[in-house]
């Protein structure tokens, strides 16, 4: 078996100790799958994506202001979690999802019924058993709506999916719809860049289809 100096370039290891901070940030940097400890699979696949050979998505702990890059002062914080181990995490309790849909009201003046899916990283937050449910979404807009909700694990994704459909007599309007609570099951928090949101369907008042209509989630952790 290797060890970490035979896999990673000696210089990130001299680097890495003569810039240890003196306060490590609750975010374990490097930490892809969540189990709060940094392994020499994980710096190399930071460093894969640094070098554009793999997606961020494969390593989204790697990248730690979430700019969809990761440099090499990220991958030194790695190999310093690698090395030192972890910094403590701020207990995670709830992760409140609030998901707002974006149109253009010219181009859809009507929106009155979607159907949207939010994935959610499942090593991280829960949510109940279907009959427990619909007491974790509730309704932020002013549309005065009907929401219905399932988990799936449909969308391509290995991580299950909340599959929401709206419908109301009223309008839509963009801006928030729906706050989904989530319980924390790490003391890793969850990123809101895990939480990837895509409208499967909008229909107007008639019925009819009607393209244009985006989600995206605000996180807030508690």
């Amino acid at each position: 078996m290797k060890s970490l100096g035979q896999t990673i370039p000696v210089w990130l290891f001299v680097y890495a100790l003569a810039t240890a901070p003196s306060a490590a940030a609750a975010v374990c940097v490097g930490d892809c799958n969540g189990d709060r400890e940094v392994t020499i699979d994980e710096l190399v696949t930071m460093v894969n994506i640094a070098l554009g050979t793999q997606p961020v998505a494969g390593c989204l702990a790697g990248d730690a202001n979430n700019d969809g890059e990761v440099t090499i002062e990220e991958i030194v914080t790695g190999v310093n979690h690698a090395l030192s181990g972890c910094p403590p995490s701020e207990a995670c309790t709830e992760a409140i999802a609030t998901i707002a849909l974006s149109f253009d009201l010219n181009q859809v003046p009507n929106l009155a019924g979607l159907t949207l899916d939010l994935t959610y990283p499942a090593q991280l937050v829960s949510l109940p058993a279907a009959e427990q449910l619909a007491e974790r979404l509730l309704d932020v807009s002013d549309a005065g709506g009907f929401f219905d909700a399932q988990v799936v694990s449909g969308n391509g994704s290995a991580e299950p999916t909340l599959r929401v459909s709206y419908l109301t007599p009223g309008q839509i309007q963009p801006g928030p719809l729906l706050e989904v609570t989530f319980d924390c099951i790490s003391t890793t928090p969850p990123a809101e860049t895990q939480f990837p949101c895509v409208v499967r369907q909008a229909s107007d008042g008639g019925g009819f289809n009607v393209q244009g209509v985006t989600c995206q989630v605000v996180l807030d952790v508690e």
